[in-house]
């Protein structure tokens, strides 16, 4: 990905234009330990309350796939939006995701949405210019980044429970962005200084620095409910790897052949699942296809559905459903979920 900001943006918001963007809160406590290791449719009208009623459709479609994996996949959009993508899942089957009418970096009018049931909640940082939604855990809570700016920075990371909105940056930074919620509502996000990219794990107000060794660019997206944390870290030559951090030790895991890797879902029975590239172009936007990593068996895969282009998942829960995004070859996003057996 070129220019990054974070993987985040760029691959569970639609593959957002020419590079990654950044995720986006309340300060908390102060940075504790570092840690090295080895290593989409938009525009809804929801009614007075916020709410909308789902106009998603699920039409399941079975694609077969090696090592004996099958996926079922619908689409997911917000009702009435130009671009829109589905971001996690949590067992419930409540989806967090974001839409918005462009899909570029910091575009004014992006917003995020809590699916459950067929009810969409539209999740609006009050005063923001863009607000975007990443994570969801089993209580509904959702995490993701807002910012007030035009340009995009500074932007913030917010948790939104109860209706209410918290401010939840890492600590001294004017670029945090969250990317998974657990279900003891640990954070595992990202935060950016310059040209650097620093991986973090916000334990309740505590945070912890997760760096991987010899990268300067790091993004934790991912956590489940052990706490494990995947990924993606940035080599000198300038790829993307995904990687996992369990029991304080990191471990890189690409798929198979790929020149850019990355890790952006892990549920609890250790199964992930992320994106890798192949280097061509569709409308300047990199070409990445999805994959399931069912502890160590690899699984790529593509939405099935007529122009699509890019596919990008990003969560996964414990009962086998996928729920990420893709692109069509006009630069259009669309939001799917898919299940596998």
């Amino acid at each position: 990905m070129r220019n990054k900001v974070s993987v985040l943006f760029t691959i569970l918001c639609a593959m957002a234009a020419s590079g990654a963007i950044t995720l986006w809160a309340q300060n908390k406590a102060t940075p504790t330990t570092r840690s090295l290791g080895v290593l989409g449719r938009l525009v809804a009208r929801p009614d007075s309350q916020g709410e909308s009623r789902a106009a998603a459709h699920e039409t399941p479609l079975a694609l077969p796939s090696s090592n004996n994996v099958s996926f079922t996949f619908g689409t997911l959009d917000f009702p009435r939006s130009a671009n829109s993508s589905a971001g996690a899942i949590n067992d419930k089957g409540q989806v967090a995701g974001s839409y918005g009418p462009d899909y570029q970096p910091y575009a004014p009018g992006i917003r995020g949405y809590r699916l459950s049931g067929n009810s969409f909640k539209k999740i609006d940082y009050p005063g923001a210019v863009s607000t975007l939604a990443y994570g969801i855990n089993k209580k509904g809570a959702v995490i993701g980044t807002y910012t007030f700016e035009q340009g995009g920075l500074p932007y913030h990371a917010y948790e939104f429970v109860n209706n209410v909105y918290t401010t939840v940056d890492y600590p001294g930074s004017g670029a945090t962005s969250p990317g998974g919620i657990n279900d003891s509502e640990q954070i595992a996000g990202s935060y950016y200084e310059s040209v650097n990219g620093h991986a973090y794990l916000d334990s309740n107000g505590v945070f912890t620095l997760l760096d991987v060794a010899g990268s300067n660019y790091t993004q934790g997206v991912g956590i489940n409910n052990a706490g494990d944390i995947v990924g993606v870290t940035t080599d000198a030559g300038g790829h993307d790897h995904g990687f996992l951090y369990h029991n304080g030790a990191f471990t890189i895991i690409d798929y198979p052949g790929a020149t850019d890797s990355w890790l952006l879902g892990i549920n609890d029975k250790g199964q992930m699942v992320g994106a890798y590239g192949t280097g061509p172009l569709v409308q300047g936007l990199d070409v990445y296809h999805g994959f399931l990593d069912d502890n160590g068996t690899f699984t790529g895969f593509d939405v099935p559905f007529a122009g699509a282009a890019i596919t990008g998942p990003y969560g996964i829960n414990n009962k086998s459903q996928i729920t990420g995004g893709y692109t069509d070859a006009n630069g259009t996003s669309f939001g799917f979920t898919a299940s596998f057996k």
